[in-house]
């Protein structure tokens, strides 16, 4: 993950940073798909620990104190708001899934 920039921007500004990664649940299942469902929503937590342990390094390394946080929420939205709120953030940066956005140029 390209964190660079955030971290400077932080640093900059003596900030603390908060990083959140929601995990979307999924609903009961029964029959035979459930061990599959329930191996991918592990797998889902695996990615969000080590995505939220990369970036814990990445603040240590740029001397920047951050927070990491995992949510399960059937809207990710709705947990980003909320976590913001109780955190008392002043500025949310998102990134996307690698499936749009702005190209790179």
């Amino acid at each position: 993950m390209e964190w660079r920039m955030g971290w400077r921007l932080a640093k900059s500004l003596g900030a603390k940073v908060s990083v959140i990664f929601v995990v979307e649940p999924f609903s009961e299942m029964s029959g035979r798909f459930l061990e599959a469902v329930a191996r991918y929503a592990e797998l889902r937590k695996e990615q969000a620990t080590g995505a939220l342990d990369r970036a814990a390094n990445a603040a240590k390394e740029a001397g920047v104190s951050c927070e990491t946080i995992q949510v399960e929420n059937e809207q990710p939205h709705q947990a980003i708001i909320a976590t913001a709120e109780d955190k008392g953030c002043d500025l949310i940066v998102m990134s996307s899934h690698g499936r749009s956005g702005l190209p790179c140029f």
